[in-house]
């Protein structure tokens, strides 16, 4: 697998994941301004994945300006298109 190739799949897992993220807990764990409230462990338990997919997601979307952490446990997702 070449280097693009590695990169899209990487990208493909990282749409995924936002996209089961924000349908699992996303619109009924947000506020009026975006900001998600809850736990790794949350995210672990509803969608059934591993404590290191999560903390590898959180830093690609932080990384790609999706999501901003606030303190622990509160996050804003700083671009809305990806919530709806």
């Amino acid at each position: 697998m070449n280097s693009s190739n590695a990169s899209r799949k990487g990208l493909d897992k990282t749409k995924l994941f936002q996209s089961r993220f924000v349908k699992t807990l996303g619109e009924d764990n947000l506020d009026e301004e975006n900001i998600f409230y809850g736990s790794y462990y949350d995210i672990i338990v509803a969608l059934n994945v591993s404590k290191p997919t999560v903390v590898n997601m959180f830093k690609q979307l932080i990384g790609a300006g999706i999501l901003e952490k606030i303190k622990n446990k509160v996050y804003r997702f700083k671009r809305t298109d990806f919530l709806s």
